[in-house]
């Protein structure tokens, strides 16, 4: 099997399956200050969900070669941050003027929209995950204001639900008040948890990093 990496070629080693050979891989680059953004396995690219799948019952030999680009991570991670304080202002108005619709005339109106933001923000959760594990950490992990940032994250999650539950009751009332004064503010607070994140990134490297255990 060809592993090249960056395209430099590397050493197979003597992992047992072409998953471990790819995870070690990682540690490496990882230690280098670097991670992967692209994995092509016998020319096919694979994505990150579907290694293990795809590659964790696969002798090392295997393949016929694993093509791997890495790039450092301060710049992966800063440019997701930056992208992220982009959208996030307009998280709290959306919410704010979604209350305001569904307290309206024509409530039925905001239902596609009230989809739109809860896909955004779905993506946000899923970006502040890829930064957070690109530095290392996990919700559980990095703190801010007393408490861990996955406790913030169920807090918002029984929110969700709450608001969902209002929709699909057609209880518009309670759904705008869910809207202005429980989504809104959690949504102020997103910027809150990026801003941490951005601390951690721009921590020196051989430094502990504040807000993470």
């Amino acid at each position: 099997m060809d592993v090249i990496v960056d395209g430099k070629p590397q050493a197979a080693g003597a992992s047992a399956t072409a998953f471990e050979t790819v995870t070690r891989i990682g540690r490496d680059l990882r230690a280098e200050g670097r991670a992967i953004v692209d994995i092509c396995v016998d020319g096919e690219r694979i994505g990150p969900e579907d290694l293990e799948t795809r590659l964790g019952d696969k002798a090392a030999a295997a393949p016929g070669s694993i093509t791997i680009a890495s790039e450092a991570l301060n710049t992966l991670t800063r440019g997701a941050i930056s992208s992220l304080r982009d959208v996030l202002p307009e998280l709290p108005k959306a919410c704010r003027t979604l209350a305001a619709i569904f307290q309206g005339e024509s409530p039925e109106s905001g239902f596609e929209s009230f989809s739109h933001v809860f896909d955004i923000w779905s993506q946000i959760k899923q970006r502040q995950q890829e930064i957070a594990s690109a530095l290392g950490a996990s919700p559980d992990t990095i703190y801010m204001d007393g408490g861990a940032v996955a406790d913030i994250n169920e807090d918002l999650n029984r929110a969700v639900v709450d608001a969902y539950e209002a929709l699909k009751a057609k209880d518009w009332v309670l759904l705008g008040d869910h809207l202005e004064y429980e989504l809104a503010p959690r949504a102020e607070r997103e910027q809150a948890i990026v801003n941490r994140l951005a601390q951690l990134a721009d921590a020196p490297a051989d430094s502990p990093a504040c807000g993470v255990r």
